[in-house]
């Protein structure tokens, strides 16, 4: 009798059935990358619970997305601004006590005007800029669009926006964001769900959707896009842009639909994948608080980044869902695990499913651990010498 080896470390549950709405159209989705590295001045735990070794590097990348269906473009977030002491008032001195900023030479506005690359899609043809919410790092600096850009913001946003700084001097955002520029608010009471979360259908034909996904911040907002479409069969790929739903890949794996494989093929770490070895699952398990492979190593953090803790989750287990089924590819607005590993604006992540990009990238995030893990393994490997 032949035994076959578990390819992971616990039995994954089934991967659920989630309903996408069937359509034949598509977009194109580029990241853009504005090379603007956002450090975080506190403690891991602040963002990392439980505590874990190796993760504590808190400079991420700060991602915006361009979504193009045939001549029509739009912005899913627009990162930070390159002016960020010019943000209002009360969030400058936020982030001068909680942030540093290494230097700023480009927003997105900038790079999309100096592309050379023959895309030609510049500033002035952004239909519209989406906010996923309206935290500085994702809404940019709007005045660096013409007024015909309109902005596009969730639930509750439109009132919150309407008084920016200098009429209200508490404000978080300014009256320049909005002024002479239509304001749009998504409504997602029309009954539409796709994958489990009420949705907008951005272009009104299937090809990109605006997801409710609450608990980070007031109408905050994910994206899926429709990346490709087989007309024999109907079936489609999918990228979900996660925004702030959860700051680091370490929050949404492992899970139960999505354990520790017993071999990570290619490694997550630089040493293993320069002389073609795979990491033991094990090992990674065991750098675990909670010792468990099939729960993310970190669980949300409730307080400022998740007042709503409840809906938090709910949002992060629909996340984990679409993780788990083989459509789908999860692209969080900070994830430095992507870096050089996708093409970056000029380039499209349309081919994600057959370059292999969503399972070559899945678990490279422990690289962050890679000197805890080897240490522990080192360790444990005296240990057994000398017993």
């Amino acid at each position: 009798m032949t035994m076959t080896t578990p390819q992971f470390l616990s039995e994954p549950l089934a991967a659920p059935k989630l309903d996408f709405p069937n359509s034949k159209e598509t977009v194109e989705v580029r990241v853009i990358n504005t090379n603007i590295e956002a450090e975080f001045i506190g403690p891991p735990s602040a963002f990392f619970n439980p505590s874990t070794p190796g993760f504590t590097n808190l400079s991420w990348p700060i991602y915006a997305f361009l979504i193009s269906h045939g001549n029509r473009h739009i912005l899913f977030d627009a990162g930070v601004r390159r002016d960020w002491q010019n943000l209002a008032p009360a969030v400058v001195k936020a982030l001068s006590s909680t942030m540093s900023f290494h230097r700023i030479d480009y927003d997105v506005a900038s790079i999309l005007d100096s592309d050379a690359s023959g895309l030609n899609i510049r500033s002035v043809d952004i239909e519209a800029l989406i906010w996923s919410h309206t935290h500085f790092d994702h809404i940019g600096d709007p005045a660096r669009f013409p007024s015909s850009t309109d902005l596009i913001v969730g639930p509750g946003v439109k009132a919150l926006i309407q008084s920016g700084y200098p009429t209200k001097r508490e404000a978080m955002t300014l009256d320049a964001d909005v002024a002479g520029r239509e304001v749009r608010e998504v409504d997602f009471s029309q009954g539409l769900k796709v994958a489990g979360f009420s949705a907008y259908d951005c272009f009104g034909d299937g090809s990109f959707y605006l997801l409710d996904a609450p608990g980070h911040s007031q109408g905050h907002m994910c994206g899926l896009a429709r990346t490709t479409n087989q007309t024999a069969s109907g079936d489609s790929t999918f990228v979900f842009l996660g925004a702030d739903a959860c700051h680091h890949p370490g929050m949404l794996r492992p899970t139960e639909f999505l354990p520790l494989p017993h071999s990570i093929t290619p490694s997550p770490f630089a040493s293993q994948r320069a002389v073609g070895a795979g990491c033991p699952g094990h090992a990674l398990q065991a750098l675990l608080a909670h010792n468990q492979p099939n729960r993310p190593v970190f669980d949300l953090v409730q307080g400022p980044l998740f007042p709503d803790i409840v809906a938090a989750h709910e949002t992060l287990h629909r996340m984990q869902k679409l993780d788990s089924v083989g459509n789908t590819f999860i692209l969080l607005a900070h994830d430095a695990s992507l870096l050089d590993e996708i093409p970056m604006f000029p380039g499209a992540v349309n081919t994600w499913l057959s370059e292999g990009w969503r399972d070559k990238t899945r678990w490279l995030f422990f690289g962050e651990c890679e000197d805890a893990v080897l240490k522990q393994s080192a360790n444990s490997s005296e240990v057994g010498r000398k017993m």
